[in-house]
C-alpha cells in the first residue's frame, strides 16, 4: 500500500532533478544519473598553503552563487531532506575517493571518514549533520569507516560563517571543537576485537565494525562546502592535539595521513 501511494504521489507530484528538471527516476530525490556525472564543474584541489598535517583538500564541483548546486546544497541543510545528503555522499564516493585510495595508496577499510561535527544546538534543530549524510553516503559506495558519534565535539556555538573574512572565521572557530579524552568510550575497539567484528560481518551477521585505529592509515575530513578552509583547519588541529595526547601517532610504525573532502569549493 506503501509503495502504491508513493507511486502515486510521485505521478501527481513528479520530483524533477535540481540541475537538468528533468523528471528524476524512482527512489531518487537530487541529481537523474546524467547529471551526478556530467552537471557541474569539476574542482580542482586546494592551491594554497595547508597546515600540517594536511596534505590535500579536495572538493567534487565548484560553487557558483546563485546556482542549482547552491539551491541543491540549501535543501540538504535546511530543507529537512536527508536523503539528498545520502545521494551526494554517493558522487562523492563515486567521483573523488577511487582517486585518493591510489593517491594515498590505501585499501577502503583503512580509511576513516571523519564528518565536521555541528554544535548540538543546531544539529537538534535541523534533525541531522549534513556532514554526518555525506559519510554514510560514502559508505554506500565504498566500505570506509566513519569515526563514531561524539569522537570529536563542537563545544562553542559559533556564529555563521557566511561573509565572513579569513581571520574572522578563524576567530570565530577558536577552540570551537573539543577530542574526547578516552577513545575507547566512542567505540573503537583493539585489533582482536575488530578482527572478531569483521569475521561476524564478513558472514553477514553484523553492520560495518568500528574500525581498529592502529589500522587506519588515512583520516579524510568531510565537510559540505570548503571555502577558506577555516572549518578544517580548526578541527584537523584539534585532532592532531588528541591524537597526540593518546600517543597514538607515536605507537605506530607508519604515519597516518590526513586530507580533506567535500562536496563543493567557493571563493578560491
Amino acid at each position: 500500500m506503501k509503495i502504491l501511494l508513493h507511486d502515486l504521489s510521485d505521478w501527481i507530484f513528479p520530483r524533477i532533478c535540481y540541475h537538468c528538471g528533468e523528471r528524476l527516476e524512482s527512489g531518487l530525490m537530487a541529481l537523474c544519473t546524467l547529471c551526478r556525472f556530467y552537471s557541474y564543474p569539476l574542482a580542482t584541489r586546494f592551491p594554497g598553503i595547508l597546515p600540517e598535517p594536511i596534505s590535500r583538500v579536495q572538493p567534487l564541483w565548484v560553487f557558483e552563487k546563485g546556482g542549482s548546486l547552491r539551491r541543491l546544497i540549501h535543501a540538504m541543510k535546511y530543507g529537512g531532506l536527508p536523503q539528498i545528503g545520502h545521494e551526494l555522499g554517493e558522487c562523492m564516493g563515486l567521483q573523488l575517493l577511487p582517486d585518493l585510495f591510489r593517491d594515498f595508496q590505501v585499501d577502503p577499510w583503512q580509511v576513516l571518514l571523519l564528518p565536521v561535527p555541528l554544535h548540538p544546538k543546531k544539529e537538534k534543530k535541523r534533525g541531522y549533520n549534513q556532514a554526518n549524510l555525506l559519510c554514510e553516503g560514502i559508505q554506500r559506495i565504498h566500505s570506509v569507516h566513519v569515526a563514531p558519534d561524539g569522537w570529536i565535539v563542537r563545544r562553542r556555538f559559533t556564529r555563521t560563517q557566511t561573509g565572513l573574512s579569513l581571520e574572522k572565521r578563524t576567530q570565530n572557530l577558536d577552540q570551537a571543537f573539543d577530542m574526547v579524552a578516552n577513545l575507547k568510550e566512542t567505540g573503537f575497539m583493539t585489533k582482536t576485537q575488530f578482527d572478531a567484528k569483521i569475521r561476524r560481518w564478513i558472514h553477514r551477521e553484523f553492520t560495518i565494525p568500528a574500525p581498529d585505529l592502529t589500522q587506519i592509515k588515512l583520516i579524510l575530513l568531510v565537510d559540505d562546502v570548503f571555502t577558506t578552509g577555516a572549518t578544517l583547519f580548526s578541527l584537523m588541529k584539534t585532532l592532531r592535539e588528541g591524537l597526540d595526547e593518546v600517543n597514538l601517532v607515536q605507537q605506530r610504525s607508519e604515519v597516518i595521513q590526513f586530507a580533506g573532502v567535500t562536496l563543493a569549493a567557493g571563493g578560491w
